[in-house]
Parts: C-alpha cells; sequence; structure tokens
C-alpha cells in the first residue's frame, strides 16, 4: 500500500549548545491580553521586560481553542482537529512519535500543579516519551490553592527545586511547566507578599473597557499569571541555572475577551484573536534581543529547539525549524469561529486564506490593506496555491493522527 511519509532525520551537531529547555505554558494568554502588544492595562510588566531582553514571537498562533489540544500538539507537532473531544482522549491517536522523547542525554519532566488525569494528558506523555519523571499535585506538600490545584507560585517554587537539582548535577533537561491560576475560578495568592489583586477603584474606566477584559477577576488573574512568570526568571537568576537554560513562554490559547480594537489587525472581528498568543524565549545567555514577524506555528517548537541544541533527531509531523533561513513562506495552520462557523485558515504575513468547515466556502484576505475584505477573485493564483496548501494540511493532520504510531517494539 501507498503510505505518506513526512520523515526528516537531522544528524548531531557538536558544535551546537546542550542547554536546557523549559517549555512554559501560560493559561488563556492570548497576544491580546498583553503590554507588548499595547493592551491599554498594561497587565504585564514583567513580561514586558522579559521580552525586551528576549526575542517576542509578533505572530504566534496555536491551532485552536483548548489546553489539552494546545499541550497533545506541542509534544507531537499534530494539529487536533477533533471537534466533539480531544485527541489526548482517543486511544487510537494517543500512540505518537514525539521529538521530546529524542533528547537523549536530558532527563524529560513534565510538571503541573494539579492532576494529570485530566484530558488523559498523562497518556499523552507517558505513552510518548521513555522515562519522562511526572510532577503533579500529589507529589508537592503545598496547600491546595483551588480546583486546578496548588498555586503557581507555589509550582514555581517547586520547579526551581527540580531544574536546580538538575543543575547540580550537570544534567541537561527538557521541561514542560504548565500554569493553571489564569483560568476560572479566578484565585490568585499573595506570592512573595508582594502581589495584590487591583480593585474597582484602583482602575481606569475607559481603559479597562477599551482593553477587552471581560471583567476585573480576569484581568487579576492575568496579572497574577504575570507575576508568576517573573519569578520563575527571578529564581533561575537567583539559583544559577538561567545561565545553562532557555526558557520558552507561550499562552495555550486566547480568554474570551470583550471587543477590542488596538491590535494591528481587527483580529477580534475576523476570530483569529483566539489562536493569536503571547509567546517570547527568555535566554539572555544564548539570544540576543529581537522582535519575530514572521508567522510562527505552536508545531514548530520542538523541532526549532532540537535543531538549537544540536541534538539527532528525525522529525516525523508537520513542525518546522523557525530560524530556518531557507524558508520563504510561512503560514501556520489554523481553525476557530467566526460568526458562528467553525472555520480552517493559513494564517500568512500578507494574506489569511480561510475555508468554512459545512460549506466549504474559501476567502483570501490580504492583511496590509482592507482585512475584512475578500480578495479572493484578485489573487486567483495565490488563492490556489493557498487552497491547495490548506487541504494538504488538512488531509495530512488526519492521517497522521492515525499513522504516526511508534514501531513496535
Amino acid at each position: 500500500p501507498v503510505t505518506l511519509n513526512f520523515e526528516r532525520t537531522f544528524p548531531a551537531d557538536s558544535s551546537r549548545p546542550k542547554p536546557n529547555i523549559v517549555f512554559v505554558m501560560m493559561e488563556s494568554t492570548g497576544a491580546a491580553v498583553s503590554s507588548m502588544f499595547g493592551n491599554p492595562m498594561q497587565p504585564t510588566p514583567y513580561m514586558q521586560r522579559l521580552a525586551d531582553s528576549g526575542v517576542l514571537f509578533e505572530n504566534f498562533y496555536v491551532v485552536a481553542r483548548s489546553t489539552a489540544r494546545t499541550v497533545f500538539e506541542l509534544t507531537t507537532g499534530i494539529p487536533d482537529l477533533t471537534e466533539e473531544e480531544t485527541a489526548s482522549r482517543h486511544p487510537r491517536m494517543i500512540d505518537q512519535r514525539v521529538i521530546m522523547n529524542e533528547f537523549k542525554g536530558y532527563e524529560k519532566y513534565y510538571l503541573l500543579g494539579g492532576d494529570m488525569n485530566w484530558a488523559n494528558i498523562r497518556a499523552v506523555f507517558t505513552s510518548n516519551v521513555k522515562g519522562i519523571k511526572l510532577f503533579e499535585e500529589s507529589d508537592f506538600t503545598d496547600k491546595r490553592l483551588n480546583v486546578w490545584g496548588i498555586s503557581d507560585y507555589d509550582l514555581v517554587h517547586d520547579a526551581t527545586k527540580i531544574f536546580m537539582d538538575a543543575y547540580r548535577r550537570k544534567q541537561p533537561f527538557v521541561a514542560f511547566l504548565q500554569l493553571a491560576d489564569n483560568h476560572e475560578p479566578y484565585t490568585t495568592s499573595p506570592g512573595a507578599g508582594d502581589f495584590k489583586e487591583l480593585t474597582k477603584k484602583d482602575i481606569n474606566q475607559e481603559k479597562f473597557k477599551a482593553s477587552g477584559f471581560a471583567s476585573l477577576g480576569q484581568l487579576n488573574a492575568l496579572r497574577y499569571e504575570d507575576y508568576n512568570v517573573g519569578w520563575l526568571m527571578k529564581l533561575a537568576k537567583d539559583s544559577g541555572y538561567l545561565k545553562n537554560t532557555i526558557f520558552v513562554c507561550f499562552g495555550d490559547h486566547n480568554c474570551i475577551m470583550d471587543p477590542y480594537h488596538f491590535m494591528p489587525l481587527p483580529e477580534y472581528e475576523m476570530g483569529t484573536g483566539i489562536d493569536h498568543v503571547t509567546a517570547f524565549i527568555y535566554a539572555p545567555y544564548f539570544f540576543k534581543p529581537q522582535r519575530i514577524s514572521t508567522p510562527v506555528s505552536l508545531l514548530d517548537l520542538y523541532p526549532t529547539f532540537a535543531h538549537y541544541a544540536g541534538i539527532p533527531f528525525t522529525n516525523y509531523t508537520l513542525g518546522t525549524n523557525i530560524f530556518d533561513t531557507t524558508r520563504k513562506a510561512h503560514y501556520p495552520f489554523i481553525w476557530f469561529w467566526k460568526n458562528g462557523k467553525l472555520c480552517y485558515g493559513l494564517m500568512g504575513k500578507r494574506f489569511l486564506f480561510e475555508m468554512e468547515e459545512d460549506n466549504k466556502q474559501t476567502s483570501l484576505y490580504d492583511l496590509t490593506k482592507d482585512p475584512m475584505k475578500n480578495v479572493i477573485t484578485e489573487y486567483p493564483d495565490t488563492a490556489q496555491y493557498l487552497d491547495n496548501l490548506l487541504n494538504a494540511f488538512y488531509q495530512s493532520t488526519w492521517y497522521l493522527l492515525f499513522n504516526n504510531k511508534k514501531p513496535a517494539s
């Protein structure tokens, strides 16, 4: 039988550093809620300072709105196209070949302040990453904060101890650290004693309305997450392990917001704001400050940092190296809801191509002119190219979800 083969093998590069790599997933942190993208409330000063001294991705897209989908997509490099449940819950989709497993000589960690049985996420890691060490609420002695487990502040402290233990042993590690408190029911803690929630009298109501935040609780939860990201980096610096560590921070999706109009594109009306998230690298010993405007996909993270670390690896799925200068076109694959309809799309630097799921109607938008005007008849060649590419992403994804299994041992 004819089979599709996406296999690309990359040899080891001994000239590369062997840094620790920590992926920090920030709950409900879209681009529009952060200071870096001009939110009128300027709610993320810690992230702002980190991004200013790191690498800020101006156009970073996850595939869809769902924490479980984002965990699966980052880990596997495959979009989760399931609508009713998630791929992590599907018994025929859980077995995947993943790049995290190919970090030979690295310890692998997944850290969460709650219970890893949510959405069958435990199986995403234990089924696919040999020897991974899982750390969850039952492994920590901290007091439970809310339904999501211990506070992010305590989780950051516990993670620092684990990372420092590896650092002292000169043991490289790759970790997935999941922050969760920026999620209803919104709950904060005093942190180190210096985090305080804003009250209604503390804020400018005109700016608050323009910011898109749906409630004061939502704003405070985002501020608390920002505080904890800053605290994580402070502990990394003070304890010394920052010298050999790359932090990759990204939102799992945006939160549900009220209308907002301060972004470069009218993404609230376009429907794409839910997939456009805050993302930056903080690694002052490895990366100089820069801003990257090229569209980037969540799927690209593991291939990028496997390349950067110089490990030998095989990529079996759809992510690519962000810093590969031979690539000319960058079109992250996304899906989102627009005017009550599910749409699949490709988000480029100039064009957004979208297809409605129910009737297959397609549209093309020139983001440099009027992002709300369908110009598909004006650029027929571009539309055809992107139509073919979108269908290739869609069909390849369904194939890989069922056919990227590890060989029988």
